[in-house]
């Protein structure tokens, strides 16, 4: 059984949220994450967890965490806002819950990566690309969908953004209180 988050009204504004540079985790669940990740940096994910901790950008409860020096683009910013807005949508433990399940990252991911596709800011490719990278599928613990998997789900997903009345203009407008 797929799932399928929902999807923000046109008009509507996705959350603001605030910038943090790591190891600046603030908050418990923050502070559990960061834990993980230097936890995990010792063991058997330490690539993993070296890549995630210098290359990647992470939302969690409200905050964005940069690693240092990292750019932080309007693509991005659409990308990491909408999951905020899904957070905010199922609640916190169902949206950590559904985004430790494989097909539940995906879905989320897709969402996220669609609107920065249906936005003009990235190409449908390079989305696809982004989604099966190894930094969202940690071994052991998951393996990469294939590319025709993530395709897949990127274009349900790029059709329900479309299907909610979203276009270029209205998906960087969710960004604009």
């Amino acid at each position: 059984m797929s799932f399928s988050p929902p999807y923000p009204a046109p008009g509507s504004t996705l959350p603001v949220l605030e910038l943090r540079t790591r190891p600046d985790y603030v908050g418990f669940v923050p502070r559990v994450v960061g834990v993980v990740v230097r936890i995990a940096e010792l063991g058997v994910a330490s690539s993993w967890a070296q890549s995630f901790n210098e290359s990647y950008h992470t939302t969690i409860r409200g905050s964005i965490y940069s690693p240092p020096g990292l750019p932080v683009s309007d693509s991005l910013l659409l990308h990491e806002r909408v999951h905020g807005w899904q957070e905010k949508q199922l609640g916190s433990v169902a949206y950590y819950c559904r985004y430790a399940t494989p097909s539940g990252r995906l879905a989320l991911e897709a969402q996220a990566y669609a609107s920065e596709v249906v936005a003009g800011y990235r190409s449908f490719d390079h989305a696809v690309e982004s989604i099966t990278k190894p930094v969202y599928w940690p071994e052991p613990w998951a393996s990469s969908p294939p590319a025709e998997r993530a395709s897949s789900a990127l274009s349900d997903a790029v059709q329900a953004w479309g299907s909610a009345g979203h276009d270029s203009t209205s998906i960087r407008a969710l960004c604009n209180p």
